[in-house]
């Protein structure tokens, strides 16, 4: 897979992930169905977590200090984010904001209860540093070996699915750090998947799928089937696994490319920041619109716009 179909696939990835997150509640039709197939979005992300990171890790070798940077660098952006919205929670929201216990616990990325869609940013981390070790292993692991650590990773992300449900959703650093272990013990399963589909460059396999019809209508069957069977995370992996090589062997028209990659690079200050747009900025004025598609337009301009104008400058005064 090469890095331009890594880039479309995040932008892909990132409007999923605001389409679902739009329309989780309330009733839009079909709008809402689509929220089967869009919850498929961090699978997404994760796996080219994995596969990017084993392909970095075989080219450069397997270093730490390389894997505590890339953590730095997300939380720096991560931490801009929180800055610039921080007044607009205060003033929205001022139990929740002022509080420094809360404060702390989410600016460490312990907690959530700022932003729903940050659940992400703990796990992730664990398993960029874990990662080292893990693809040391990978790289010189048997089938056999592959096999059996993949069917525990199997078992393990079920219960670990089955005991997100009894976590507090509390704004506390005990149920904060369970949440956090848990989902990351969840997310394993197809951060392995990733790796392991780079080590054995399974994506060549799918060769067939060079013409594109074959690739586009594999691709909607596969999504006609997910609104079938439903939303449930368990779901995710049969079908991200096949999606993403579908997706990554086809040759994409220039202006879908440059459009899908636009979204990419900009994904993660999208993800970081389009959570207080629903939830406090422009709740009501993104709403009110009606229609779905102005919906979500309204969402990834305004997502778009805080990455472009606030975000990025920021990061560019910090050497990013």
């Amino acid at each position: 897979m090469t890095k331009d179909t890594s880039v479309c696939l995040k932008g892909l990835a990132i409007l999923m992930m605001l389409w679902l997150h739009l329309f989780s509640c309330g009733d839009f039709g079909f709008a809402t169905q689509m929220r089967k197939v869009c919850s498929m979005c961090v699978p997404i992300y994760i796996f080219l977590s994995g596969y990017g990171l084993y392909t970095i890790m075989q080219a450069k070798g397997h270093e730490c200090q390389s894997s505590w940077k890339r953590i730095l660098r997300l939380y720096i952006n991560f931490w801009i984010v929180l800055l610039l919205a921080y007044p607009f929670g205060c003033l929205l929201n001022p139990d929740l904001f002022m509080n420094l216990q809360s404060l702390l616990l989410n600016a460490t990325g312990i907690c959530d209860s700022f932003n729903g869609a940050w659940w992400y940013l703990t796990p992730y981390c664990i398993l960029v540093l874990i990662s080292v070790p893990c693809f040391r292993w990978l790289s010189g692991a048997s089938v056999t070996a592959e096999v059996v650590s993949g069917i525990i990773l199997l078992v393990l992300h079920i219960v670990a699915y089955l005991l997100k449900d009894y976590i507090p959703d509390d704004t506390a650093f005990i149920p904060g750090v369970c949440k956090a272990i848990v989902n990351t013990v969840y997310l394993a399963l197809m951060f392995m998947c990733g790796a392991l589909y780079a080590k054995h460059d399974i994506i060549s396999k799918f060769g067939f799928a060079r013409k594109n019809g074959i690739a586009i209508i594999a691709i909607l069957a596969l999504c006609i089937l997910k609104l079938q069977l439903g939303a449930s995370a368990l779901l995710h992996t049969p079908f991200v696994l096949l999606i993403i090589p579908l997706f990554a062997t086809m040759r994409l028209n220039l202006w879908v490319k440059k459009f899908l990659m636009f979204f990419g690079v900009h994904s993660t200050n999208m993800w970081l920041c389009h959570y207080f747009f629903i939830d406090y900025i422009a709740h009501k004025e993104i709403y009110q619109l009606g229609n779905p598609l102005l919906i979500y337009t309204a969402l990834v301009v305004l997502s778009v716009a805080a990455s472009i104008l606030a975000i990025n400058p920021m990061l560019r005064l910090l050497g990013r």
